[in-house]
């Protein structure tokens, strides 16, 4: 039985569902277009997979995988990484129902 190099990078489902979660978070006023959409795709795998990475190697292997799928995806990668940092977060107001 083999016991690979870096054990803290094993990921399973759970840490796929986490991705998905976050995507359907999102409400249609966040996400008005398909580039939107594919920024908080980003934003989701970085959140849930790059916090595991401890090598620099590592996160750019990341970052270009990510930038291949946006491009096989026929989308403009220069729109989609146009800033340094993607973020989005759901702070929600207190009156402010979460399905609106």
């Amino acid at each position: 039985l083999s016991v690979p190099k870096k054990s803290h990078y094993i990921f399973n489902l759970l840490d796929l569902s986490k991705v998905f979660q976050g995507l359907s978070l999102a409400t249609q006023k966040t996400l008005l277009e398909l580039t939107s959409f594919i920024r908080l795709w980003v934003h989701e795998m970085r959140r849930v997979f790059s916090d595991w990475l401890l090598e620099e190697k590592d996160h750019v292997d990341l970052a270009l995988i990510l930038k291949t799928v946006t491009e096989d995806l026929n989308m403009d990668s220069a729109q989609i990484f146009s800033k340094e940092r993607i973020l989005f977060g759901d702070f929600i107001e207190k009156d402010q129902d979460m399905k609106s």
